[in-house]
């Protein structure tokens, strides 16, 4: 997984960039193929924000968090991520065993000779 960080607005710190990939480390396990994370921070006023990219070759997802502090933002908007990447795994499972259901009622229908 390629993760990468920017902030808009603000200094990226240590604790920060390292919070991040902790985090979205995690979002590893929902996909097989090689993906790219786009981490993007900003402060605007008072409302610390963090969206989150991902981009594999057969699935794209955004979330987008705000809240008034930074970690509190990333924990929501990886959490948001991990419920999209949930709800297409198991849409990719669900038709992958409308097929292998259809394949073996197939072969039940299929007169003995």
């Amino acid at each position: 997984m390629n993760v990468h960080v920017t902030c808009r607005h603000m200094e990226l710190t240590p604790s920060l960039k390292n919070h991040v990939e902790d985090k979205v480390e995690k979002l590893k396990r929902y996909l097989k193929d090689p993906i790219d994370c786009h981490v993007i921070l900003f402060v605007e006023k008072i409302r610390h924000s963090c969206e989150i990219t991902i981009n594999s070759p057969h699935f794209s997802a955004t979330a987008l968090e705000c809240s008034d502090n930074m970690y509190a933002s990333i924990d929501s908007a990886v959490h948001k991520m991990e419920r999209q990447l949930k709800k297409h795994k198991e849409i990719v499972k669900s038709h992958h065993n409308k097929s292998h259901d259809k394949a073996q009622n197939d072969e039940m229908e299929a007169p003995f000779f």
